[in-house]
């Protein structure tokens, strides 16, 4: 099953930058605008890598405590091409990973060890992509190029430098054994990691875009520097910001944080309120109609970007009339659509407003009689809880053969 984005990378380089301890921390405080663009005093006498590497560690709170870090477990939330997300990301230096998801109103749990990776969607275990284990596997690069020691002791890494100015320098970062990379770390004169950029494929985007982490605040504990906030840009765009809530570090996990899920006889059911926000809506008459295809062509014209898997909704009681919808990016104010309210369904693809709704949603698959028995047992479980429907069933496309059924529902009058 296909991740929706690169979101783990933000939250790989807040937390692995030199997080050493826990504990109450000093306010985050912003770090100086960048003025490199515009720098013009004369270059510096080089350095060597291992120099400014040297710098940067010490910056960070020094080798020792970067390398006692053994486990880390954080929650951040930010927003991603304007819409919001949660995450809870667990990690062992030993070669453990595990993110958990809250995005486009579904969780979606991915975990990586040295003996194999597993991945599960709104609780059900569904198989890995091998574009989205690769990205888990970038995932521990990227904590390797946080953690800034590994670049001192790892034999497979080759560090150059390829830019020297007054307020700091530019390192580029091979690794031999990665199909990933170069990339590049940017530090500071005082030796304060301040991006790191790569070339990659994101969410929204066709082909491979650059791509740049942005450390905007740092916070210290215990002697030790924190990145705190952060935002990711695409082709020189803000298309995502982020913030840590909470951090444990050194804490010991359940054994089962790692170990793979089995199968659930039935797929859990959430009650939850969806995000909302602008979509490309379109009026669809079957579900092999072509819909998505002419509204995924409508918005690739307007020059939009989509922030979201497809969504496609029962026929309407009355009109039989379905409807086929994709989240848009609204995170950059130059580019967001605007809304045009319509009353005709004949106006054809169309921008609209959806609000924030209450829903029941599981986890299914698309075959013979699955959409009837989900409307029947989320259907029930409403009734359950007092609730009655409010809209007819959605169908969340996460993949080829893994959808998720939405019912909205209101509380009984």
């Amino acid at each position: 099953m296909s991740t929706p984005s690169r979101t783990t990378f933000i939250i790989i380089l807040v937390f692995a930058i030199g997080l050493a301890s826990c504990g109450d921390s000093t306010p985050p405080q912003k770090s100086p605008p960048s003025n490199e663009a515009s720098d013009t005093r004369p270059m510096p006498p080089p350095q060597t890598p291992s120099v400014l590497l040297a710098k940067a560690i010490a910056w960070h709170g020094g080798m020792e405590r970067l390398r006692s870090l053994k486990t880390c477990r954080l929650r951040a939330h930010g927003r991603q091409m304007g819409r919001p997300y949660n995450v809870t990301v667990f990690f062992d230096r030993r070669g453990y990973w595990r993110n958990d998801l809250e995005i486009h109103d579904a969780i979606l749990s991915q975990s990586i060890t040295p003996t194999g990776s597993w991945a599960t969607f709104e609780g059900v275990p569904v198989s890995l992509e091998e574009r989205d284990r690769d990205a888990l596997i970038e995932g521990l690069r990227f904590v390797s190029l946080s953690l800034l020691t590994d670049l001192v002791t790892n034999p497979r890494a080759t560090v150059t430098e390829v830019e020297s100015k007054e307020r700091g320098s530019l390192l580029e970062v091979k690794y031999s054994d990665a199909p990933t990379g170069p990339f590049s770390l940017a530090i500071a004169s005082d030796g304060r990691l301040t991006s790191l950029s790569w070339n990659s494929a994101v969410f929204g985007y066709r082909g491979s875009q650059s791509s740049r982490i942005e450390i905007l605040g740092y916070g210290e504990s215990r002697g030790i520097k924190l990145a705190t906030e952060t935002q990711l840009l695409v082709d020189g765009a803000v298309v995502q910001r982020e913030f840590v809530s909470e951090l444990a570090v050194d804490e010991d996990f359940p054994a089962a944080t790692f170990k793979a899920p089995e199968d659930a006889t039935e797929p859990p059911i959430f009650d939850r309120m969806t995000a909302g926000g602008a979509f490309a809506w379109t009026d669809s008459d079957d579900l092999d109609d072509g819909a998505e295809e002419r509204l995924s062509n409508w918005i690739e014209r307007q020059r939009w970007r989509r922030a979201g898997p497809t969504i496609r909704t029962l026929p309407e009681a009355t009109t039989r009339q379905s409807a086929v919808m994709i989240a848009l990016d609204i995170s950059n104010p130059e580019t967001r659509p605007s809304t045009r309210p319509t009353t005709r369904p004949s106006d054809g693809p169309r921008v609209r407003d959806i609000t924030s709704t209450r829903v029941l949603a599981m986890a299914g698959a698309l075959k013979s009689g699955s959409v009837d028995a989900a409307v029947s047992r989320l259907n029930r479980e409403a009734a359950a809880r007092g609730l009655v429907p409010d809209a007819p069933l959605r169908m969340v496309q996460w993949g080829p053969d893994r959808v998720q059924f939405q019912l909205p529902v209101r509380a009984k009058n």
